[in-house]
Order: structure tokens, then C-alpha cells, then sequence
């Protein structure tokens, strides 16, 4: 039985290495590397280890917040279990503004000077997250963290994220892929240069 999160998504595809059947990531990268943080949801005990993992690393860096904000949409999920865990207020982001009935971004109650710590799935160039940060921060929101299950570690999230005074956090990255493969599924080298050159 896979126990650590590393194993258990190598074992269930859930992350996959299709070198000659590239994916078109939303950001517009054709990449090898396709990690489906979904399909996590549906396995009830993989659930409840990113759910535990998740809240581990947010003790563990002793992140402070008072509200808890998910990316929308995949990160919806995964803030409103650690939301209810924890017992306190969950929002979500939206990339644009609805374009009926309010035509609401951030959905949920924001006050100045709340503490909001976000939650990502996974983390690519960094966008998806740092538009989530600056649209809380436009209301007055302190919003410093960011913690993901997965990050790909790609040059432009790092520099985003250096910019923009963001600090992130994730379970799992490529590098921690390559290291459970033991260079058996991709080299070294070919995720350098993916990392490098996105």
C-alpha cells in the first residue's frame, strides 16, 4: 500500500509524464509533466492525506490568518476542508469578475486587515495565485502566503512570486517526482530545462 503522497500519485497517475503526448497547460506551455490534483478528491483516504499534509505545513511554517481563500476554481475544494477544520471563514477567487448577478470576483465577506492565507492545487506560472494575493490585498486584505499541494518550480512562478512579495509552500514538487523515480521515468536534466525556460 503507497503511503506518502509522492507514491500514491505516481501509483494512481494522478501525475504523468507524456513526453510524446504533450498537454497544453491553461497558461499556454505544451508540456511533458501533467499533474490532475482532482482526481485526489475521489479517493476518499488520499483525500484526508492532502487535508492532513496540507494543515501540517501551514502549523509547520507557523502561518498566521484568520480566513482562509482558495484559488478557483480546483483550489475550491481543498480550502474549504482545511476551512472547516479549523473553524474559520472560507472565500474563493475567480480569474475574472462573474458576468451575471453581482458580477462578483471575490466571492465571501472581506475586511481590512484580514489575514488571509490562500490555498492553490498546483502551482505553474504563478499567476493563477498571485492575481488571487493582489485581488484580496486591492481590499485591504493582508496576504503574504501561498500553499499549494503540487508546484512544478517553473522560473516564471519564482520570480512572479519574488516580485510581488509572496511566499509559497507546497507538498510536492517536480524535483520530489524525480527523486521517488530515481531518474527512471525523466532525467535530470530535461526538468532543468523545463523549469528553466518557462
Amino acid at each position: 500500500m503507497k503511503t506518502t503522497l509522492g507514491e500514491i500519485v505516481l501509483e494512481q497517475k494522478i501525475f504523468e509524464y507524456r513526453p510524446d503526448q504533450k498537454v497544453f497547460w491553461s497558461s499556454g506551455i505544451h508540456s511533458p509533466f501533467y499533474m490532475d490534483n482532482r482526481l485526489l478528491l475521489s479517493d476518499v483516504d488520499s483525500r484526508k492525506l492532502v487535508s492532513s499534509l496540507l494543515r501540517d505545513k501551514i502549523k509547520s511554517k507557523k502561518l498566521a490568518f484568520n480566513k482562509i481563500c482558495a484559488v478557483a476554481t480546483a483550489g475550491i475544494p481543498w480550502g474549504m476542508l482545511i476551512a472547516h477544520e479549523w473553524e474559520v471563514p472560507f472565500i474563493y477567487v475567480r480569474p475574472e469578475n462573474k458576468k451575471h448577478g453581482k458580477k462578483n470576483k471575490v466571492e465571501g465577506k472581506v475586511y481590512n486587515n484580514d489575514q488571509i492565507l490562500v490555498i492553490e492545487d498546483l502551482i505553474s506560472t504563478g499567476r493563477s495565485a498571485s492575481e488571487t494575493v493582489l485581488s484580496l490585498r486591492e481590499l485591504g486584505a493582508r496576504c503574504e502566503n501561498v500553499v499549494s499541494i503540487f508546484n512544478y518550480h517553473l522560473k516564471s512562478s519564482q520570480k512572479l512570486f519574488d516580485e510581488q512579495d509572496i511566499s509559497f509552500y507546497s507538498l510536492l514538487t517536480l524535483n520530489d517526482i524525480f527523486k521517488l523515480t530515481k531518474g527512471d521515468l525523466f532525467q535530470d536534466d530535461e526538468i532543468l530545462s523545463f523549469q528553466r525556460s518557462h
